[in-house]
Protein backbone atom coordinates (compact mmCIF):
# COMPACT_ATOMS: atom_id res chain seq x y z
CA UNK A 1 0.00 0.00 0.00
CA UNK A 2 2.91 2.35 0.60
CA UNK A 3 3.92 2.27 -3.07
CA UNK A 4 0.44 3.27 -4.16
CA UNK A 5 0.51 6.37 -1.94
CA UNK A 6 3.92 7.36 -3.24
CA UNK A 7 2.69 6.86 -6.80
CA UNK A 8 -0.42 8.98 -6.18
CA UNK A 9 1.70 11.70 -4.61
CA UNK A 10 4.01 11.69 -7.63
CA UNK A 11 1.06 12.03 -10.01
CA UNK A 12 -0.44 14.91 -8.01
CA UNK A 13 2.93 16.66 -7.87
CA UNK A 14 3.52 16.24 -11.61
CA UNK A 15 0.03 17.51 -12.44
CA UNK A 16 0.60 20.56 -10.25
CA UNK A 17 4.00 21.08 -11.88
CA UNK A 18 2.49 20.99 -15.39
CA UNK A 19 -0.12 23.61 -14.47
CA UNK A 20 2.68 26.13 -14.00
CA UNK A 21 3.58 26.04 -17.70
CA UNK A 22 1.78 27.33 -20.77
CA UNK A 23 2.01 24.07 -22.69
CA UNK A 24 -0.69 25.15 -25.15
CA UNK A 25 2.12 26.81 -27.13
CA UNK A 26 4.00 23.54 -27.69
CA UNK A 27 4.15 21.86 -31.07
CA UNK A 28 4.07 18.12 -30.38
CA UNK A 29 5.16 15.43 -32.81
CA UNK A 30 3.78 12.16 -31.45
CA UNK A 31 5.31 8.97 -32.85
CA UNK A 32 3.69 5.71 -31.73
CA UNK A 33 3.15 2.59 -33.80
CA UNK A 34 0.00 1.48 -31.97
CA UNK A 35 -3.07 3.44 -33.03
CA UNK A 36 -4.89 3.09 -29.69
CA UNK A 37 -1.87 4.35 -27.73
CA UNK A 38 -1.44 7.24 -30.14
CA UNK A 39 -5.08 8.16 -29.64
CA UNK A 40 -4.79 7.97 -25.83
CA UNK A 41 -1.63 10.07 -25.80
CA UNK A 42 -3.16 12.62 -28.17
CA UNK A 43 -6.23 12.91 -25.94
CA UNK A 44 -4.09 13.35 -22.81
CA UNK A 45 -2.01 16.07 -24.45
CA UNK A 46 -5.14 17.77 -25.71
CA UNK A 47 -6.74 17.67 -22.25
CA UNK A 48 -3.57 19.22 -20.83
CA UNK A 49 -4.02 22.14 -23.21
CA UNK A 50 -1.68 21.32 -26.09
CA UNK A 51 -3.29 22.63 -29.27
CA UNK A 52 -0.76 21.65 -31.94
CA UNK A 53 -0.36 17.85 -32.14
CA UNK A 54 0.79 15.94 -35.20
CA UNK A 55 0.92 12.18 -34.93
CA UNK A 56 2.20 9.34 -37.03
CA UNK A 57 2.94 5.64 -36.71
CA UNK A 58 6.04 5.64 -38.88
CA UNK A 59 9.42 6.99 -37.76
CA UNK A 60 10.46 7.87 -41.31
CA UNK A 61 7.31 9.95 -41.73
CA UNK A 62 7.97 11.63 -38.37
CA UNK A 63 11.49 12.56 -39.51
CA UNK A 64 10.12 14.07 -42.69
CA UNK A 65 7.56 16.11 -40.70
CA UNK A 66 10.27 17.23 -38.29
CA UNK A 67 12.59 18.32 -41.08
CA UNK A 68 9.83 20.28 -42.78
CA UNK A 69 9.29 22.21 -39.55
Amino acid sequence: MQCKCAFETLIIWRLWDVKNYDIWQLNVLLVEKHNYMRRIMRNILSEMGVESIVDTAKPDHALKIFQEG
